[in-house]
């Protein structure tokens, strides 16, 4: 058996501290006693050969002997150490352990954090991976993923749906979501949550991008790529019409969505004219709901 000293020194130094803030809690509220003497139970102004049970300094009538000998308590103090003593219990397991601090985090908390993560893209925030963990591990009530659902269709200043920095900040969220209905799905249970909070992404817009090789022979139709990125629940179809608005012409497919395939679907026009440099296109994407089932309504 093999021993990490990081692991071990993590250890040591953590119980050191514990014994140290216990230490000091207990000193808190059990170290200041009376020792006999006569003291104000509010302002611990000492009371001996005090003629009755009012304190002469403050005014405050203690009632009876037995309150005149009572322990000061800190409590502030102690409150103060407590909370020392739970943040550095988790700091120390995190760091042995590895996992995600936001783990032991409230999902009001996570969800409050959301909008403050990190909007670039690339490996993905903490409390992101805690979100998208507890999404899946069905460990959010039905009104928090609701709340979840909201906050992610509104977006925030800095990250407006559809684009790349909303993407980036709530993606995993939409995706966690999606994988939350597709198991729910697969056990028979359509009163999952998670299903009424996709409904509430169905009116997001995709976000479409189109791509054509270049150079291109001037006597071959033009072949461009159209990417369709879209954050609709799997119980929707769509329908993708790109039209050439030079010549006029269209063309039109379907697309079952499947969230974040972000598939590229290619078409052809017409050849590149000599002299030409641009060419504009209209993208237009029509999306429905289909049956529970999955497949479509008749047209």
């Amino acid at each position: 058996m093999t021993f990490d000293p990081a692991v071990v020194i993590s250890w040591l130094a953590g119980a050191v501290i514990a014994a140290l803030v216990l230490a000091l809690f207990w000193r808190a509220l059990f170290a200041d006693t009376s020792r006999g003497r006569r003291r104000c139970p509010s302002c611990w102004h000492d009371m001996s050969g005090a003629p009755s049970f009012r304190c002469p300094e403050c005014g405050h009538d203690a009632k009876n002997e037995r309150r005149l000998f009572a322990t000061r308590r800190y409590w502030g103090r102690a409150t103060t150490l407590l909370l020392a003593l739970i943040v550095g219990s988790l700091i120390v397991r995190v760091r042995v352990t590895g996992e995600n601090v936001f783990d032991h985090a409230p999902t009001w908390v996570l969800r409050w954090a959301l909008p403050h993560t990190s909007a670039t893209p690339g490996p993905p925030d903490k409390i992101q991976l805690a979100l998208e963990s507890r999404i899946i591990g069905r460990r959010v009530s039905a009104d928090e993923t609701d709340l979840l659902a909201r906050l992610v269709v509104s977006g925030d200043e800095s990250a407006r749906p559809p684009s790349v920095a909303w993407e980036s900040r709530y993606g995993r969220i939409i995706g966690a979501l999606i994988r939350a209905s597709q198991d729910a799905f697969d056990r028979g249970d359509n009163d999952d949550p998670s299903f009424a909070a996709l409904e509430r992404f169905r009116d997001l817009p995709p976000r479409t991008t189109m791509a054509a090789p270049s150079p291109w022979p001037g006597d071959a139709p033009l072949l461009v790529e159209v990417r369709i990125e879209e954050w609709w629940p799997p119980t929707t179809y769509a329908r993708v019409r790109v039209r050439d608005l030079q010549d006029g012409t269209e063309q039109l497919i379907g697309l079952d969505s499947g969230g974040f395939a972000a598939p590229g679907f290619p078409f052809a026009f017409g050849p590149i004219a000599a002299g030409e440099s641009q060419r504009t296109f209209r993208v237009t994407v029509e999306a429905r709901a289909t049956r529970v089932d999955g497949h479509r309504d008749p047209d």
